[in-house]
This record gives C-alpha cells, structure tokens and sequence, in this order.
C-alpha cells in the first residue's frame, strides 16, 4: 500500500538510531530533501519536515556522499517494489546559503 516514508539517521558506532515516519502516498511522485548544516540535520518531503536533530553527536563525522534506497520490509519487496527515480540535484550550504 506504501502509505508512509521513513527517515532514519544511523550513527555511532553501534548503530544507533533516530527518525520519523510520515503519511504520504508513497505510490505518487514526491520531492525529498535533506539539510545538513553544521548545526541541524533536518529531511523533508514536498517541502514538509519529517525528522530534525541539532544533536551534533549525531551528526555524519565527515563529508558523505548520495545513496538513495529501496528499504522496504514485508511483501512489497518479493512482489517487485520498484523506486523510479526523476532527477537527483545536490548543492552544498554555500551556494544556497
């Protein structure tokens, strides 16, 4: 039915984690974003904030690099769950800053 996304941070070294879910129509198309300042970790979609910390401990330790995933538990994966992707842009603090 894919009627919600997630947002998961991991971090540490024992893979600990932090997130949110919101209700979306996950079967339409969406805009998703993340904003990683040097203060504030926050991810949206269409614009709408889903998970945000200031809690730099559990922030990345470094520069990171784009992944986007198909993570999906039960059946929708075995029956071909797809994730069709429009276009991907990536700036960095300054230039929207």
């Amino acid at each position: 039915s894919r009627q919600a996304v997630n947002s998961v941070l991991h971090y540490s070294s024992t893979n600990q984690q932090a997130g949110a879910t919101i209700a979306v129509d996950a079967t339409q198309w969406h805009t998703y974003a993340v904003r990683w300042t040097p203060t504030e970790l926050t991810t949206y979609v269409d614009g709408v904030p889903i998970f945000s910390t200031t809690d730099t401990s559990m922030f990345p330790p470094g520069l990171m690099h784009l992944c986007i995933q198909l993570d999906v538990l039960g059946a929708d994966i075995v029956a071909g769950a797809q994730m069709q992707v429009a276009w991907v842009k990536e700036y960095s603090l300054n230039a929207i800053n």
